[in-house]
Protein backbone atom coordinates (compact mmCIF):
# COMPACT_ATOMS: atom_id res chain seq x y z
CA UNK A 1 0.00 0.00 0.00
CA UNK A 2 1.48 3.36 -0.95
CA UNK A 3 2.19 5.97 1.70
CA UNK A 4 2.19 9.74 1.46
CA UNK A 5 5.91 9.67 2.14
CA UNK A 6 6.61 7.28 -0.74
CA UNK A 7 4.47 9.25 -3.22
CA UNK A 8 6.00 12.54 -2.07
CA UNK A 9 9.54 11.24 -2.53
CA UNK A 10 8.68 9.95 -6.01
CA UNK A 11 7.26 13.35 -7.02
CA UNK A 12 9.95 15.46 -5.28
CA UNK A 13 13.15 13.37 -5.11
CA UNK A 14 15.40 16.41 -4.65
CA UNK A 15 13.77 17.42 -1.34
CA UNK A 16 14.02 16.09 2.18
CA UNK A 17 11.27 13.68 3.21
CA UNK A 18 9.59 16.25 5.42
CA UNK A 19 9.62 18.97 2.78
CA UNK A 20 8.44 16.57 0.07
CA UNK A 21 5.42 15.54 2.16
CA UNK A 22 4.64 19.18 2.91
CA UNK A 23 4.86 20.06 -0.78
CA UNK A 24 2.60 17.15 -1.73
CA UNK A 25 0.03 18.24 0.84
CA UNK A 26 0.18 21.86 -0.36
CA UNK A 27 -0.21 20.78 -4.00
CA UNK A 28 -3.22 18.61 -3.13
CA UNK A 29 -4.88 21.48 -1.26
CA UNK A 30 -4.10 23.89 -4.10
CA UNK A 31 -5.80 21.61 -6.62
CA UNK A 32 -9.39 21.95 -5.37
CA UNK A 33 -10.86 19.34 -7.73
CA UNK A 34 -8.30 16.72 -6.68
CA UNK A 35 -8.83 17.47 -2.99
CA UNK A 36 -12.61 17.18 -3.35
CA UNK A 37 -12.32 13.83 -5.15
CA UNK A 38 -9.95 12.48 -2.50
CA UNK A 39 -12.29 13.61 0.29
CA UNK A 40 -15.28 12.09 -1.51
CA UNK A 41 -13.48 8.74 -1.61
CA UNK A 42 -12.31 8.98 2.00
CA UNK A 43 -13.59 11.73 4.33
CA UNK A 44 -10.56 11.17 6.61
CA UNK A 45 -8.09 11.59 3.75
CA UNK A 46 -6.29 14.57 5.29
CA UNK A 47 -5.24 12.52 8.31
CA UNK A 48 -4.31 9.29 6.55
CA UNK A 49 -0.73 8.08 6.08
CA UNK A 50 -1.49 5.11 3.88
CA UNK A 51 -3.27 5.68 0.60
CA UNK A 52 -5.15 3.34 -1.68
CA UNK A 53 -3.92 2.68 -5.19
CA UNK A 54 -6.94 4.59 -6.52
CA UNK A 55 -5.97 7.64 -4.47
CA UNK A 56 -2.41 7.32 -5.75
CA UNK A 57 -3.67 7.20 -9.34
CA UNK A 58 -5.81 10.30 -8.75
CA UNK A 59 -2.81 12.18 -7.37
CA UNK A 60 -0.70 11.17 -10.36
CA UNK A 61 -3.50 12.08 -12.75
CA UNK A 62 -3.70 15.63 -11.39
CA UNK A 63 -0.10 16.29 -10.35
CA UNK A 64 1.70 14.16 -12.94
CA UNK A 65 3.38 10.79 -12.70
CA UNK A 66 6.93 10.70 -11.38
Amino acid sequence: MPTRRKIAMELYPDRSVRNAVRQLHADILRCKELHQKLLARNPDFDGMRNLTYREQRLIWEYLGEP
